[in-house]
């Protein structure tokens, strides 16, 4: 089944098989606003890893770091709509580290039956964590190797579809926009579509190793794009309607077209299937009126060939804290409300 219909698929279910939702299990808050504030801690890594023999690949291997661990960001939930957005404060360390900056944005669509996630990401600015395996000179406290020019950014697409929705809700973990009142599970369907690009200027390649990197050495560009589909499950444990746990786990197969693009010219494509995994999990009080939780994700990828290993790493860890606050609903948005797209979603 090709990946358009797949949606098509998961849209006419999202449709025709909805039900009333159980109020004794979960709560939807469609006439208050929810804001947060969120901290958030990224552990962003990229690897280079040379396969020519192991003396040589050992002191080769490059441990790329963002300088960017701390950002701070807003969320606001309104009915079956959300926007975040996060910003880094300006960089500490910048004589050991060097500068880096990053951007983020989302807008998640959807409702207990379906969401859609949507997000952008960017990263500029990376240090080397092994520079001391290949620099003689380095000593603690140094400078490391770094490339202030590295950039790595990405626009995700994320499906989902939720079996048990009359008695379960997602967002009850990861927004709280929600909240889940008795403890419940369900099975997931998960679609996914992404583009990822990640470019320097001359090369990812420090100039002293790059005779180890042979036809790779003046790699200066990857880009990635991705389309998959999978499954999997979600689990809420919930104690006193108020404080709760959540699990997600999902996996699937993952279709990849690679271009590697040289700074001396010269492009090589690849396309192959691998597998693809999303780990979540969220630990939190969720009041009537006010909420706070953690949550954490974890995304990792392989991007192997005969020549060169490259992996990349992102744990993303945050506290957030927030509250509702009743509105009326705009006259507007009444009418949108009656439309049939808004039944839809």
């Amino acid at each position: 089944m090709r990946f358009p219909q797949f949606i098509l698929l998961l849209f006419f279910i999202t449709n025709t098989s909805y039900s009333q939702q159980d109020s004794t299990y979960c709560r939807k808050y469609r006439d208050r606003v929810t804001i947060s504030v969120n901290q958030f801690f990224r552990n962003y890594q990229i690897t280079f890893k040379s396969n020519f023999p192991a003396e040589d690949s050992v002191q080769s291997e490059l441990k790329y770091k963002s300088n960017a661990q701390h950002v701070t960001g807003i969320q606001l939930n309104y009915d079956k709509f959300s926007l975040a957005f996060g910003f880094k404060p300006k960089s500490t360390g910048v004589g050991v580290y060097g500068k880096s900056s990053t951007t983020e944005f989302s807008f998640n669509v959807g409702d207990v039956n379906w969401l859609l996630e949507n997000s952008y990401r960017r990263f500029t600015g990376f240090y080397d964590m092994n520079t001391a395996k290949y620099d003689t000179s380095y000593r603690a406290g140094k400078q490391f190797v770094h490339d202030e020019r590295m950039v790595n950014e990405s626009i995700k697409t994320k499906f989902f579809y939720f079996f048990n929705h009359d008695r379960f809700s997602y967002k009850a973990g990861y927004s709280c926009s929600h909240r889940q009142l008795k403890s419940s599970a369900t099975w997931m369907m998960v679609a996914n579509i992404y583009y990822n690009g990640l470019t320097t200027d001359t090369s990812f390649i420090p100039i002293t190793l790059r005779r180890q990197y042979g036809a790779y050495h003046d790699l200066n560009g990857l880009y990635i794009f991705g389309v998959s589909a999978g499954g999997g499950g979600s689990a809420t444990i919930v104690l006193g309607k108020r404080f709760f746990v959540n699990l997600t786990g999902l996996a699937g197969i993952e279709f990849q077209r690679l271009d590697y693009v040289h700074y001396f010219g010269g492009e090589d494509y690849v396309a192959k299937l691998n597998w693809a995994g999303d780990l979540r999990g969220s630990i939190g009080f969720n009041g009537r009126h006010w909420f706070a939780y953690i949550y954490s994700t974890a995304d990792i990828s392989l991007i192997n060939n005969k020549e060169l290993n490259i992996g990349t790493k992102y744990i993303s860890g945050a506290f957030s804290m927030g509250f509702r606050f009743k509105i009326k609903t705009p006259k507007i948005y009444q009418k949108f409300q009656g439309t049939k797209l808004y039944r839809n979603i």
